[in-house]
């Protein structure tokens, strides 16, 4: 069941301020020169605004991934605009691996990179949540 938009789009905020917060982590680990956990927290900001999205949309029952490929498509699978990008492909590599010693340690460039596709995907996620919230308006 569905729940009503009221709830749907409180509970995407939660998940928005969430990401927000990875995001704003991810910013200082960078300029801390902490460039894997920044990665990592990159990742979690782009995750856990698709989550919103998602949520948003309807879902009641989020997958179990950190693949943001299939985040998205799982948008686009509720009828909503499919969030697509390069850093939707990339990001998820820092999901998991990036967090062990032997994962290749990114640079200053790959972690700035990376900090700026979650900016993207955050930023797109909000505006297709008020969109929606839009679409639901009387």
């Amino acid at each position: 069941m569905t729940p009503p938009p009221e709830a749907r789009f409180e509970s995407a905020a939660v998940w928005l301020e969430f990401a927000e917060v990875d995001l704003a982590a991810a910013r200082k680990l960078v300029e801390a020169d902490l460039l894997a956990p920044a990665c990592f927290h990159a990742q979690q900001a782009a995750e856990k605004a698709l989550k919103a999205y998602l949520v948003a949309l309807g879902e009641s029952r989020l997958p179990h991934t950190h693949n943001l490929t299939q985040l998205a498509r799982a948008a686009a699978a509720l009828g909503g605009e499919m969030i697509a990008g390069e850093g939707v492909r990339k990001l998820t590599d820092y999901a998991v691996e990036i967090r062990y010693p032997d994962a290749p340690a990114p640079d200053e460039n790959e972690a700035g990179q990376a900090l700026a596709w979650a900016a993207e995907i955050v930023r797109e996620a909000r505006q297709r949540i008020e969109q929606a919230r839009n679409q639901t308006k009387p």
